[in-house]
């Protein structure tokens, strides 16, 4: 099974996985009348995917799809978002998704609401509430869902509190998404590398993207450009190999999804190389772990072979 893929947005984008060869794909905002060419693609290909909430673009909805967010202090629009991952959770399942991704804390600075008197203890008593409906929707659906770090919400966004989460419902995954997590850490002041240590034995799948506060505007676009080799933690990037090793090394089939604006560089060819260096970091640091833990294995047996004797 491929473990390595690309978050693939619309139809047009489908070339774009064709180019690449991946093997994955995590599917999002379809139009709905793609359904059946979408169905008959992945059968088609035999390929591994994903359905991320959206998976298809909803025929009424009063704001953009992708922020729908099951962390929402507005109950009608949280009841709302909670509804749209269950579409996405019975197409997928419908389809043959291994998983559906749905975003969890809401943007701050995309929902102008006025947080006065809100309080952590109160955010985290929504995602109680919602992470309660999706474990139940998952067994309801027999899809597994993850739940996926956004950005900018100064009362939900420290490991703590999604390991408060994931503790209480065991039954939901992480997906985590590096570039939102670069946001994140740089605005909130947190250490990047210790979260994704703390959640790493939580997290079931991955956004490769990346991440750069030293740019000029990253807020507006170097928090999603595509991850490449020329991006060196000391000019301000996020390390790659060292956030793949760490996941790696808590779950060894930990699905990795390329994501990013594929225009980020003046060419394509750009995000491709990027995209073929990543996958053969993957396989590279994923041989050794394995290499490793038959090693280890070996050496236990032979520890009980020669304490038998």
């Amino acid at each position: 099974m491929c473990n390595v893929g690309m978050v693939v947005a619309r139809r047009e984008n489908l070339a774009l996985l064709e180019r690449t060869k991946l093997k994955r794909a995590e599917f999002v905002v379809f139009e709905r009348g793609d359904r059946e060419s979408l169905r008959e693609y992945v059968s088609g290909r035999g390929i591994a995917f994903s359905a991320h909430c959206p998976l298809f673009i909803p025929g009424e909805y009063p704001e953009n799809p992708l922020l729908a967010c099951i962390i929402d202090i507005d109950e009608e629009r949280r009841r709302r978002a909670v509804a749209l991952v269950r579409e996405t959770m019975e197409d997928g399942a419908a389809m043959g998704a291994e998983y559906a991704v749905a975003h969890i804390q809401r943007p701050v600075h995309f929902s102008g609401d006025n947080l006065k008197g809100i309080t952590a203890r109160d955010v985290m008593d929504v995602a109680g509430t919602s992470c309660a409906e999706l474990a139940d929707l998952s067994r309801e659906t027999g899809i597994p869902v993850l739940i996926e770090n956004l950005f900018d919400n100064p009362l939900f966004h420290s490991a703590g509190s999604y390991l408060e989460l994931l503790r209480d419902f065991p039954s939901l995954g992480f997906c985590l998404d590096i570039g939102h997590l670069g946001v994140d850490s740089r605005n909130f002041g947190f250490d990047f590398m210790e979260f994704v240590r703390l959640l790493a034995p939580h997290t079931r799948a991955a956004h490769l993207q990346n991440s750069n506060a030293s740019e000029k505007g990253y807020r507006t676009r170097h928090w999603k450009a595509p991850v490449h080799p020329s991006q060196r933690p000391e000019d301000g990037w996020l390390d790659v190999p060292a956030i793949m090793r760490t996941l790696l090394e808590s779950n060894i089939e930990c699905r990795f999804n390329f994501e990013g604006w594929m225009d980020y560089y003046p060419s394509r060819e750009t995000a491709i190389e990027g995209i073929r260096w990543a996958s053969g970091l993957y396989e590279e640091i994923r041989n050794e772990l394995m290499r490793k833990t038959e090693a280890d294995a070996d050496g236990r047996r032979g520890a009980a072979t020669d304490s038998s004797a």
